[in-house]
């Protein structure tokens, strides 16, 4: 076995990178693991690596760097599919929210939109039916909060609960109450989408509170999209909290399931895309 003294003779024959986390032998040169370069936005970077032949990797990004990058994180742990992003193949911004699918939407855009400016109440419920664009307005919002560099998540609640359950399974590595808190604390903002279809069980009514409530102590930014106006009613601790006009925006959207007109303006799309490049 290598004594001691051998082992720190060894060491000292090394040498440590800028970085302090990089170990290079006494033979190679730094400069053949460090150098700099201008990034995109013009300002100087540091790249480094560890290994002859590995890519060079960014040690100090620029700050528009950096922002790019968290924000790019953020969007991905958000729960929003990319295609829905902006640049996206269907982005849900409030820009791309077309108004002449249902008219009667314009006012929820507009109180949907004046939620994502300071002094809003922390919460908002969309309610109506089905299809007239309540997800598209929830989503805008969450996207809206992320260009600002805000933690979302958007959670369709039957999955959401589903989440929450399989921390009691044998062979999970998480804590369901540090999971509940974590999930009802950390992000700055939360969108429950579809708030009544999840199974009315004493377990998912009371899992669904507890988080609620966590976020409703807090005054933490909430948003609850729900098809069916009565289903607000079916937890008497979570409906005073919706209802608690002193945090809570109640929104009531009118209109008609837009759906098949997006399914008829897609294929036309499509096909005349098809057509023009055949």
């Amino acid at each position: 076995m290598e004594n001691l003294g051998a082992i720190l003779a060894r060491l000292r024959t090394r040498k440590t990178s800028s970085q302090g986390s990089q170990i290079l032998p006494s033979n190679v040169s730094p400069s053949d693991f460090q150098r700099e370069e201008t990034c995109p936005h013009g300002g100087m970077v540091r790249l480094y690596r560890s290994v002859p032949g590995q890519p060079w990797t960014e040690d100090n990004p620029c700050p528009e760097c950096w922002t790019e990058r968290r924000k790019a994180r953020l969007y991905a742990t958000s729960g929003i599919p990319d295609i829905y992003w902006p640049g996206g193949a269907e982005p849900a911004t409030f820009e791309s929210f077309d108004l002449a699918l249902n008219r009667q939407m314009e006012e929820p855009r507009q109180l949907a939109r004046g939620y994502c400016e300071d002094g809003a109440p922390p919460w908002l419920v969309l309610v109506g039916p089905a299809g007239n664009g309540k997800t598209h307005l929830a989503k805008a919002i969450g996207i809206t909060f992320l260009e600002r560099l805000a933690r979302v998540r958007f959670w369709v609640v039957p999955a959401f609960l589903d989440q929450l359950r399989a921390t009691f399974a044998p062979e999970s590595l998480k804590n369901f109450e540090e999971e509940m808190r974590y999930l009802a604390y950390v992000p700055d903002l939360v969108v429950m989408d579809d708030y009544g279809t999840q199974s009315g069980t004493p377990w998912a009514n009371e899992r669904l509170y507890l988080v609620l409530n966590l976020r409703y102590e807090k005054r933490l930014r909430t948003v609850v999209t729900c098809n069916r106006p009565e289903a607000l009613q079916d937890e008497d601790r979570i409906r005073s909290r919706l209802y608690d006009t002193s945090i809570c925006q109640v929104v009531h959207c009118r209109g008609e399931d837009v759906r098949p007109k997006l399914r008829d303006w897609r294929t036309k799309r499509d096909g005349d895309y098809i057509h023009e490049n055949t």
